[in-house]
């Protein structure tokens, strides 16, 4: 009887937080991949970064690249909470 007077926080608060906290954990270690290859692509083949495409250096083209990847990550966390937020108002378990 209890149970039924949680409010929706208190019932779900700690799963929906595991669950973020395991969807933050795959999107950064997905990043962090990405950069490593990076980081691996300028250390071992630092001539790449001198490389010219259109004028502009290959290096900032990648780090553009990481940005706009950082902002795709961040919204991808945003929307896959959401979503999870969604099903356990909708009495889902998360």
């Amino acid at each position: 009887m209890a149970d039924k007077t949680m409010t929706l926080k208190q019932r779900y608060a700690e799963p929906l937080s595991r669950a973020r906290a395991r969807i933050g954990r795959r999107i950064f270690f997905a990043y962090l991949g990405l950069y490593g290859l990076f980081v691996v692509a300028h250390v071992g083949w630092p001539q790449l970064t001198r490389y010219r495409v259109g004028g502009v250096g290959l290096g900032l083209i990648a780090c553009v690249v990481l940005m706009a990847a950082t902002c795709v990550a961040a919204l991808l966390f945003h929307l896959w909470c959401e979503r999870l937020e969604r099903r356990a108002r909708q009495g889902e378990q998360p």
